[in-house]
């Protein structure tokens, strides 16, 4: 879902602010990822941001919609939703579908949903466990199957600095994956990766 969710664009948009609980955005940008483009593929973007009274609970609803590059009809809702069970944990929930129509062609999509779990023990250290599927089932996204990862991850902050050691696992129904061995089509159906990052505070 990171990897396939619109993020970046160029354009415009205005925030309105109705009061504490409710704000919404609208705007007009190029397609996703591209700095320029023709008038005619310009994507329409607009988000409706919630907060409940005692702002433990908050959700955002997110929308794209217009023409891509290859002049392909494509809508993407995405919904994110984050919920406070008390001071040191926290659970999270992104869902979105992308639809995609080419030039001439049917309408296909893929989906996904992904779950966090926030644990902060004390202020030197707080987890993230991240759970996620992604359907892409008709190829959309070009892997024609389903794929699901879990990430563990560590945030240990000493002063101004912060060490991310994470660790991810991915699978799916049908191999994709490539092993070392492999020269010609992947063979595995699942794979693991270990990542350390770090950062200072200025």
């Amino acid at each position: 879902m990171f990897s396939y969710g619109p993020f970046f664009h160029t354009g415009l948009k205005t925030d309105i602010t109705v009061n504490d609980n409710f704000q919404f955005m609208l705007g007009v940008s190029n397609p996703t990822d591209f700095t320029t483009a023709s008038f005619a593929k310009k994507s329409l973007i607009g988000q409706v941001h919630l907060i409940s009274t005692n702002s433990k609970i908050g959700g955002y609803l997110n929308y794209i919609g217009g023409k891509d590059i290859s002049d392909a009809s494509v809508n993407q809702v995405d919904a994110v939703i984050t919920g406070t069970v008390c001071s040191k944990f926290s659970i999270g929930y992104n869902g979105t579908v992308k639809s995609v129509k080419p030039a001439g062609g049917s309408n296909t999509y893929w989906w996904g949903s992904a779950l966090y779990f926030n644990y902060d023990p004390n202020s030197m250290l707080g987890l993230t466990l991240r759970t996620e599927y992604f359907g892409d089932k008709r190829g959309v996204a070009g892997f024609g199957t389903g794929i699901y990862d879990i990430t563990l991850s560590a945030g240990i902050h000493i002063d101004k600095m912060t060490i991310i050691p994470e660790f991810r696992m991915d699978g799916a129904k049908d191999p994709i994956f490539y092993k070392n061995s492999d020269t010609l089509s992947p063979t595995a159906r699942s794979t693991g990766s270990f990542i350390l990052g770090t950062y200072l505070h200025f």
